[in-house]
């Protein structure tokens, strides 16, 4: 499968998994609910930027890279950034 067709599949998915993280996240906010907000679009968008640097890992290691660097400056203390860890580690050992 080329990469631009493995885009044109995914991308209704990542689309979908962004705009449940909005809703969510507003929900939280019209219920008052605040300090869930954050949380909320977290764990929405964090699947997504580790799947998107996963993709990228093997057409564009630069993009890949920022990606995951993304996801370790932003949640530094949290199972994602070990991910993006594990991420980085791979590219880095490719010959």
């Amino acid at each position: 499968m080329s990469i631009a067709r493995a885009l044109k599949a995914i991308r209704p998915f990542l689309a979908a998994l962004v705009a449940l993280g909005l809703a969510a996240g507003f929900a939280a906010k019209l219920a008052g609910l605040d300090g869930w907000s954050p949380t909320v679009w977290a764990a929405v968008t964090l699947p997504v930027l580790l799947a998107l640097a996963d993709h990228y890992r093997k057409s564009d290691p630069a993009q890949a890279t920022q990606l995951y660097n993304q996801v370790k400056q932003e949640y530094p203390d949290s199972p994602a950034a070990q991910q993006a860890d594990q991420g980085l580690e791979l590219l880095n050992s490719k010959p």
